[in-house]
């Protein structure tokens, strides 16, 4: 496979020695839409401007297109023309799909195979060459991936702590109390949460809503982020994404290290 190469071709490379593992963030969310890509673009920007070398892992996308640099998911061109960032495609999303499906149905329709330590070495190498991880999930944490993998496996195997980026909205309580039991049912370690897009100002449920779901979960509440015109995943435009982010950081950014 592609990545293969790049992996081969990648660690030929000299690279810093001196330098442990990366430690990171894992970004997911209530369900697919929510904004997750967004929200890590802007993170991205966020840590680099507070000093940190930040990469960008997204294991598996689909909905993948032509492009001249090759097969690319619509996330990942939202990455490269956002955050200023270099790595090679195939190490940043070793598992690039076609059919805008799941995963587990993506890779069946198209016969395409991965193992574990395919997307092991992908990640390990990124690692080597900054100092800090985000780290975006497909879908929700019941997303499959392979035939009993999920994405929460994914989550586990990583190894990494856990952002929820959630809708703001009636029954948004229901679906993030439900993504935040199961994270701590597993023994995840979860960051917090964030409510992302909302329209106009917040009534009853969106103010409400936050500290339900706080008080039921125990799970820090880093804040919201408005829906904002200029925002564009097409034209590759941020907003004020990440100045955004970086205000929440400055009060959640302790709980990340």
């Amino acid at each position: 496979m592609e990545t293969e190469k790049i992996i081969q071709s990648t660690s030929q490379r000299s690279a810093p020695s001196a330098k442990r593992s990366a430690p990171g963030i894992f970004i997911t969310g209530t369900d697919t839409g929510v904004g997750k890509t967004i929200i890590a673009a802007g993170l991205v920007l966020a840590l680099k401007k507070q000093g940190m070398d930040c990469g960008y892992f997204k294991p598996f996308a689909s909905g993948a297109v032509k492009t001249r640099a090759g097969l690319m998911s619509p996330d990942l061109r939202l990455i490269l023309n956002t955050t200023g960032l270099m790595d090679p495609p195939p190490l940043m999303n070793p598992i690039c799909l076609v059919p805008p499906l799941a995963p587990l149905p993506a890779a069946e329709m198209t016969g395409v195979q991965w193992t574990w330590p395919e997307i092991a070495r992908a990640h390990a190498l990124l690692q080597i060459y900054h100092d800090f991880m985000v780290v975006e999930g497909v879908g929700g944490l019941l997303v499959p991936l392979k035939r009993k993998f999920l994405v929460i496996d994914l989550i586990k195997r990583l190894g990494l702590p856990v952002l929820v980026v959630a809708r703001p909205g009636l029954g948004t309580i229901n679906h993030t109390l439900l993504t935040l039991t199961l994270l701590k049912q597993q023994n995840i370690r979860v960051l917090g949460f964030l409510f992302n897009g909302q329209r106009g100002r917040p009534g009853a449920a969106e103010k409400t809503a936050p500290e339900i779901i706080r008080s039921f979960s125990g799970v820090p509440y880093w804040g919201s982020i408005p829906w904002d015109d200029k925002v564009s995943e097409e034209h590759f435009r941020l907003g004020a994404i990440p100045i955004r982010l970086a205000k929440l950081l400055t009060n959640n950014f302790k709980t990340i290290e």
